[in-house]
């Protein structure tokens, strides 16, 4: 199975809305699901004939869980951009601040541990550096929700939006309609206002016969058009180019050896033992998991039993939201059924006892982060990093620093 970039540009506003709408007010995602980039391509493929959904090549990347889209998520100079987790933290007056901004996922479970706490000890590190060195008292709150690169986790990345309004058309006239005045937020495309471009990319897995189909149909300058607005110019992408990932800067197990390393650091400067090996899972798109028994979503009941791992491994602090997933199967042109899943962005944090190895928990994570969890995986669904650096790099800085 190989791995490839691609890359999306926006040349007109994009409205990918979040759900079905039906309100005045439509916002939008502000990145492409897999699943969407997944049915523009399909779109492309058909031309219009509904018949060709019947051949071969069609079921093969369309159909089948032999051609895998993830997410594409804002793109840069990096490879692939990362989705800020839940435990993200930043000073609300200095927020795009690289020394405001940290992550709480470790001293929450510090503070789950400790009983009682000493709350005044534990935190002094919530006190923002920079409101400090001007004599004000700011405190870091959870960040907003948005993405970061991997080599530069402090500094985040916005997606560029504006509102769109338009009104409904009175068929019999031709004219506005009464009351009926619909504000669209969309995605600001290329060149709207500074210049820049707007580029979303993501990974796409695909087996080696059928590398060439897929680039043969998205080729340079390529068209595709997604989400809602079509007919009136929106949702227009052009394909960039293809591109080989860079490998991971630090190996899994270098990431196990330094998150643990850091709670090590943590626990003994509050006078704590550490109570065993920890390890996080924090999800990259939004995971749809369903019980083998009940068929009932899974949300936050989460065990490690749903994950495959072994017998022994403890969930620990987590940090979940639930989000209801619609869509549209182009091919069809029906709406897909509603589908329960943990948001992406989730923490789970796990811990196991010290004398257990840990290879063969290693062993399942790198499954888990190559092939992802969970159903819908061929449209990006299921995908997560394991003992994500963002969850200890903050700490390690804090802790070298003397911030408790």
């Amino acid at each position: 199975m190989n791995v490839e970039l691609l890359t999306l540009k926006a040349l007109s506003p994009l409205a990918l809305h979040r759900r079905r709408t039906s309100e005045q007010f439509a916002p939008t995602l502000d990145y492409l699901p897999g699943s969407t980039v997944r049915g523009a391509l399909a779109d492309a493929y058909l031309q219009g004939d509904p018949s060709r959904a019947e051949e071969t090549l069609f079921r093969q990347l369309f159909l089948s869980d032999e051609v895998r889209f993830s997410d594409f998520l804002p793109a840069g100079k990096f490879d692939l951009a990362r989705v800020l987790p839940a435990t993200a933290v930043a000073c609300k007056r200095f927020e795009d601040h690289a020394d405001s901004r940290s992550d709480a996922l470790l001293r929450l479970e510090l503070l789950r541990e400790w009983d009682p706490p000493d709350l005044a000890k534990h935190n002094i590190w919530k006190e923002c550096p920079n409101c400090k060195a001007i004599n004000l008292k700011g405190k870091r709150d959870r960040a907003e929700a948005g993405y970061y690169a991997p080599d530069d986790p402090a500094t985040p990345i916005k997606v560029k939006r504006r509102m769109i309004a338009g009104a409904a058309i009175e068929r019999a006239t031709g004219t506005a309609a009464h009351s009926m005045l619909f504000s669209h937020d969309v995605i600001e495309e290329s060149g709207a206002y500074d210049g820049q471009e707007t580029l979303f990319r993501g990974a796409v897995s695909i087996p080696q016969t059928l590398r060439q189909d897929l680039k043969d149909l998205a080729s340079q300058h390529a068209r595709l058009a997604v989400g809602y607005g079509r007919s009136r110019g929106w949702g227009q992408l052009q394909v960039q180019g293809w591109d080989t990932p860079r490998s991971e800067a630090h190996s899994l197990q270098e990431r196990w050896s330094a998150f643990n390393d850091t709670i090590r650091q943590l626990w003994q400067q509050h006078g704590r033992a550490v109570p065993g090996q920890y390890f996080s899972l924090t999800l990259q798109s939004h995971l749809i998991l369903k019980d083998e028994q009940t068929g009932q979503p899974v949300l936050d009941d989460i065990q490690a039993v749903h994950l495959g791992l072994p017998v022994g491994v403890e969930r620990c602090y987590c940090a979940l939201s639930a989000v209801v997933v619609s869509g549209w199967n182009m091919a069809a042109e029906l709406p897909k059924a509603d589908d329960w899943a943990l948001s992406r962005g989730s923490v789970l944090l796990w811990r196991m006892p010290h004398d257990a190895d840990p290879q063969p928990i290693l062993k399942r994570l790198e499954e888990i982060e190559v092939n992802g969890l969970g159903e819908r995986r061929n449209e990006g669904f299921g995908r997560m990093t394991a003992c994500e650096p963002y969850h200890y790099i903050f700490t390690q800085r804090e802790l070298r620093g003397g911030s408790q």
